[in-house]
């Protein structure tokens, strides 16, 4: 269906194969279980539509799910941070999703502006895209609450080019929770040990991203492909009917991720 190049973050960026098969799965999963999407809901974004988030999920899940959305080119993101809500505000948009950055830059920007604006409609404040950042979600949640948002609108999130969009999602009725892990044992076993430490240098926080959408799995495995207990940490092997087709014009690349089971790490 298209070809959507990797962000090149962790290695070089690749070609990731998408079919129309996967794009319909991923986006009717989003959809249907990600965001629970009501006829009333009004999306709103901000992202760039060559990046596989604001792409997929805010390009083609709203032509899918014939979601009305309103959009905000990128750059002037970037100049005015503040518009973004201003515009969710005055359009009574309910649903928006953005990196952890974009929540950050957005609540510093707002200079006191947060009490005019009308936020309580927005049920789904998704976040994703990089490393969800509990202390920017504080921040946000704080900043904006004279204005009606509540915390609870939080959706941490994870995904990926290579599997189309969306691998897992939180609970869209429940308060996002934060899972403080111990560094020391982290480092040292290979075990994310539960720690009620408050020392910055002793401990790290992680939000907790969800389980897998359905007809999808996951599972962690160690560097021999067995998978891992709770708590012990390994590689993210990912399966499902959003899987790409493979990486364009480099089957060394694909094959080094695929498993003969269908897993991909």
């Amino acid at each position: 269906s298209y070809i959507q190049y990797s962000s090149g973050s962790t290695s070089n960026p690749k070609g990731v194969l998408i079919s129309q098969k996967a794009a319909c799965a991923n986006t009717m999963a989003i959809l249907r279980h990600g965001l629970r999407i009501t006829p009333a809901d009004r999306a709103f974004s901000w992202l760039p539509l060559y990046h596989d988030m604001g792409l997929v999920g805010f390009c083609l899940s709203p032509m899918m799910g014939q979601v009305s959305i309103d959009y905000l080119s990128t750059p002037a993101l970037a100049r005015r941070p503040a518009l973004w809500l201003k515009l969710m505000s005055e359009n009574q948009c309910t649903v928006a999703y953005g990196p952890s950055f974009g929540y950050d830059l957005a609540a510093r920007r707002m200079n006191g502006d947060a009490a005019s604006l009308k936020l309580d409609q927005w049920r789904i404040a998704g976040i994703g895209g990089d490393m969800v950042r509990a202390d920017v979600l504080k921040l946000f949640g704080e900043t904006l609450s004279v204005a009606g948002f509540k915390a609870s609108a939080f959706l941490p999130s994870y995904g990926m080019a290579e599997a189309t969009l969306g691998v897992s999602f939180a609970d869209t009725e429940a308060a996002i929770k934060v899972d403080v892990i111990d560094r020391a044992a982290m480092k040292e076993c290979g075990e994310a040990i539960a720690s009620n430490k408050t020392c910055p240098d002793q401990v790290r926080q992680f939000v907790v991203c969800g389980k897998a959408l359905p007809g999808h799995k996951m599972r962690v495995v160690d560097k021999a492909g067995n998978e891992l207990g709770e708590r012990r940490i390994g590689r993210i092997e990912i399966c499902g009917p959003s899987l790409m087709s493979g990486y364009f014009r480099n089957a060394d690349a694909t094959a080094a991720i695929m498993r003969a089971d269908g897993f991909m790490d």
